[in-house]
């Protein structure tokens, strides 16, 4: 659940750019730095998302009081890119699919996604 939670609020910041929320509820360490080099790209060529990236395949590696990995099946199929132009600019050769590996740890309210990597074996 709070990875589908976190892959939302990720969408929806990239729905608007210009406007997106302040992240660190649910997102820490690296996985912020890597959401706010997104959306300052976004915000400096003019684009937007829409639609939301969906976990499938979703299971856990570890668990501790300071670490949860998860790995999940990532689909994209569903996210498009587009300028404010209205033109749309979505990568079709990357794959729409993708096996990845998620550390979550604890935070001021509640576990935040602190790592993602793409897993050994990428492909679902």
């Amino acid at each position: 659940e709070a990875l589908t939670t976190v892959l939302a609020a990720e969408s929806t910041a990239l729905t608007d750019p210009a406007g997106a929320p302040d992240m660190s509820p649910v997102l820490a360490g690296d996985a912020l730095a890597e959401h706010e080099a997104t959306v300052a790209q976004y915000r400096a060529e003019d684009l937007r998302a829409e639609g939301a990236a969906r976990p499938t395949e979703v299971r856990v590696l570890g668990a501790d009081a300071q670490e949860i990995t998860t790995e999940a099946c990532v689909d994209t199929s569903e996210v498009r890119v587009w300028t404010t132009d209205g033109v749309e600019v979505t990568d079709g050769s990357a794959p729409r699919r993708s096996r990845m590996v998620f550390t979550f740890r604890p935070g001021d309210g509640g576990w935040t996604l602190a790592e993602r990597a793409f897993a050994s074996e990428p492909a679902c």
